[in-house]
């Protein structure tokens, strides 16, 4: 991950990643949390005190060229 002004190689990075919809309490819904490391990505599903998914980078990448939407940059 670059980030200009700061060197974060070798450090993991965790995303919380919400939903676009509002809870009852006005909050965005959350879908769970994507761990980045330098080896895989990993997916905790709302409320996984124990189980994740995790894929390797290749197989990540793999599935993003067969199923992602090309998008112009």
């Amino acid at each position: 991950m670059r980030i200009p002004g700061f060197d974060l190689r070798g450090a993991n990075v965790e995303f919380v990643i919400e939903s676009s919809r509002r809870t009852e309490t006005g909050g965005l819904e959350k879908l769970g949390e994507l761990h980045i490391s330098r080896g895989s990505l990993e997916w905790w599903p709302k409320g996984a005190k124990r189980y994740r998914r995790e894929v390797k980078w290749e197989k990540f990448a793999e599935w993003i060229n067969a199923n992602g939407k090309p998008v112009s940059r």
